[in-house]
């Protein structure tokens, strides 16, 4: 919203943790920075610096799993497990609502998260798999219901 309204405006992240689940979105959406809100004072410093700058501030750690999160993601799905794998346990669990036909609304109240969270985790779920639709998704979850279980299963 801020980014939407304010375009000029340089939005970071500042978290406790490094949730990778929202690194790859955040950047989407137009951030200019993930940082962790415990790296030392200097750190965080230079790094809002180098977002004035028009830099971008990720810490190396989230550099490699946004890298790894775009190799996946470039890879065209198979239908295959594997593809499964590539998803979050949460993504797997929202896929799997999917396939019994929920809606984002039943998702969410299931999940107890809000209901722009599960369009969020769709998205990801389409493009990690390669598909271009909810109905795609719902689809492909029907046809892959046996591993979707297992890995929800495992998790």
């Amino acid at each position: 919203a801020i980014i939407h309204g304010l375009p000029q405006t340089n939005v970071v992240i500042l978290t406790v943790h490094e949730p990778e689940d929202y690194l790859l979105e955040v950047i989407r959406v137009g951030a200019k920075g993930f940082v962790r809100k415990d790296m030392p004072f200097a750190k965080l410093l230079a790094a809002l610096r180098a977002v004035r700058n028009g830099e971008t501030a990720i810490s190396r750690l989230m550099v490699n799993r946004l890298a790894d999160e775009l190799r996946r993601i470039g890879r065209p799905a198979d239908g295959k497990l594997e593809s499964l794998v590539m998803l979050t346990a949460r993504e797997r669990h929202i896929l799997a609502y999917l396939g019994r036909g929920a809606s984002s609304r039943q998702i969410a109240d299931r999940l107890v998260i809000s209901e722009h969270t599960v369009r969020v985790h769709i998205h990801n779920i389409l493009a990690k798999l390669g598909l271009k639709t909810r109905g795609e998704a719902m689809s492909f979850a029907r046809k892959h219901v046996d591993s979707v279980s297992t890995l929800n299963s495992l998790h």
